[in-house]
């Protein structure tokens, strides 16, 4: 096929240069593309002992450990690819991921707030940012994220949900039902998941006295 056919073209140029950075660093991303994570990681730390400086090359291990469960290691990726070009969002949002991974919730919220203030607009920041709040029992706020993240991507499935769960926190089962209503349309009536906890904010609501 063609992707062995270009795994077979960068070996070709690694076997005349193995010092050669391009052919490294693509031959990792065609590792990672595949599943193929410990070759992939062998090939970033090549290209990182050539071009130590680079943080593409941190950036891409770090993604790589996170596929292999490896987070402290991807937040020491992550922290490198920051110490050399700190003006980027996309590192920041991985390593708030891998803080939020370690249970390290401060710490993710703290790189979630710097990758919006650093410009970026992907609403899985909001949503990320929104579950490390949750995990915080900062509610309100977790709430106030998830709604500008369905605001951006309205049929995300995962944010309205997520902000059911937030709303039933705080005793609000009327939306908790509305979002998983949502939830449901978007999704289907037959998710079980979905259908449960449905049930579960209609049964908390009519517990509550609040109106049906």
């Amino acid at each position: 096929g063609r992707k062995a056919g270009a795994i077979e073209m960068f070996d070709k140029a690694l076997a005349l240069n193995p010092k050669y950075v391009p052919s490294l660093y693509h031959l990792g991303l065609m590792y990672h593309s595949e599943g193929q994570h410990e070759q992939a990681a062998q090939m970033f730390s090549a290209v990182i002992r050539l071009v130590p400086l680079d943080r593409r090359g941190h950036e891409s291990l770090g993604i790589v450990h996170t596929e292999l469960k490896l987070h402290q290691h991807a937040v020491n990726d992550f922290a490198a690819a920051i110490k050399f070009a700190s003006q980027y969002p996309d590192s920041y949002i991985y390593r708030g991921q891998s803080y939020l991974r370690l249970k390290q919730y401060d710490a993710a919220v703290a790189d979630l707030d710097m990758a919006i203030t650093l410009g970026s607009q992907d609403a899985k920041t909001w949503n990320l940012r929104a579950l490390a709040q949750r995990c915080l029992k900062n509610y309100e706020a977790a709430i106030q994220d998830l709604t500008e993240a369905v605001n951006k991507v309205p049929t995300a499935v995962d944010f309205v949900f997520n902000r059911s769960q937030c709303y039933q926190e705080i005793g609000e089962y009327r939306l908790a039902t509305e979002d998983l209503h949502k939830a449901l349309k978007l999704k289907g009536e037959d998710d079980p998941l979905l259908l449960y906890h449905r049930g579960l904010a209609q049964y908390a609501m009519s517990n509550s006295g609040a109106d049906p």
